[in-house]
């Protein structure tokens, strides 16, 4: 599980359910040093079954309090609660649904237009999304 910190920093918490036999004391020493943890606060814990704690739910609350110009006490909230793996599965379909509205090649997400994502005829989106 990734716990935001701020400003890129993240503290991992990492649940091992072990073999019989197995050496926590490695595995966690193992984990640490991966290159995919080695980075930030990471905490190792074993517990009897990874399956129970097994929880697809994701969620955001990002605040920005800050300054427009000269225009002070902007404030923009945003919320989310998914669940991450079906998400993941949906914008990768609508992804390919929009890619094949370019010309072919190859394009990242962000060289893709916005409307090309939404499905439906562009004229009757643009007269009812302006």
């Amino acid at each position: 599980m990734t716990i935001p910190l701020g400003t890129g920093i993240h503290r991992r918490m990492v649940y091992v359910e072990l073999e019989q036999g197995a050496d926590f004391a490695s595995i966690e020493k193992s984990i640490k040093a991966d290159p995919y943890f080695v980075n930030d606060e990471t905490h190792v814990t074993q517990v009897k079954s990874v399956d129970e704690l097994n929880d697809m739910g994701h969620g955001v609350n990002l605040v920005r309090k800050g300054v427009s110009g000269i225009t002070h006490n902007q404030l923009f909230e945003f919320n989310m609660r998914i669940n991450n793996p079906a998400l993941t599965g949906q914008v990768l379909v609508n992804a390919a649904r929009a890619s094949m509205k370019q010309k072919p090649g190859c394009y990242t997400m962000i060289e893709i237009p916005v409307i090309d994502f939404l499905e439906g005829d562009r004229e009757e989106l643009i007269k009812h999304l302006v």
